[in-house]
């Protein structure tokens, strides 16, 4: 789903994106919150993030609207909940539309299952 030079948001231990970024991981390629990272606008084709699910509210509204930001052709956001309006657009950038989702659920008992939400720039 990555398009072009990638940035992956709260990456982990994960090694998905051209650069990786993570508060708390040392091998992560920047090491930032991933709410303020003080990089250019957009710097880069693809924006992915599978945030931590304890964010705080406000830092939760922050991330997204860095992600728009940040993003040049497309936003990938994993988690519970899909940052769209109504009309399927992305709530912090409404340049941005919902072009793909993807259900997963782990294989764990009572998984919660999880959503990927693709955007991309539709002007």
């Amino acid at each position: 789903l990555l398009i072009g030079r990638s940035l992956h948001l709260c990456c982990g231990k994960s090694k998905i994106g051209t650069v990786r970024l993570d508060l708390h991981e040392p091998d992560a390629d920047i090491q930032v919150d991933a709410a303020h990272t003080g990089l250019d606008n957009k710097s880069f084709d693809t924006v992915l993030a599978d945030p931590p699910y304890n964010g705080e509210f406000q830092w939760n509204h922050d991330l997204l609207e860095e992600m728009a930001r940040l993003a040049i052709k497309r936003i990938i956001f994993q988690h519970w909940f899909i940052p769209a309006n109504p009309d399927g657009l992305y709530k912090k950038n409404n340049n941005f539309h919902l072009s793909g989702i993807y259900v997963w659920q782990p294989k764990t008992y009572f998984g919660r299952a999880q959503l990927i939400s693709v955007f991309d720039w539709s002007i």
